[in-house]
């Protein structure tokens, strides 16, 4: 049963990873459209680091977090 299972949760669990990895960089580079102190060049590099799980509470998710609770 147990297998079952897995063998149906499995590909649903890749296809969510694969969503994300989509739209992770559509909604940060929106983000981003709308703050005039990031460059091209830190879009890509906030993807990156969003998607790489780089340094989140200390860059990204911070101005993330700060323009969202505002």
């Amino acid at each position: 049963m147990k297998g079952e299972v897995d063998a149906k949760a499995n590909p649903q669990i890749a296809d969510e990873y694969l969503s994300v990895n989509t739209q992770a960089p559509i909604l940060i580079r929106e983000w981003a459209n709308d703050r005039a102190d990031i460059s091209e060049n830190d879009i890509q590099d906030y993807t990156r680091d969003v998607l790489e799980g780089r340094v989140r509470g200390t860059e990204t998710a911070h101005k993330y977090l700060t323009d969202t609770t505002n």
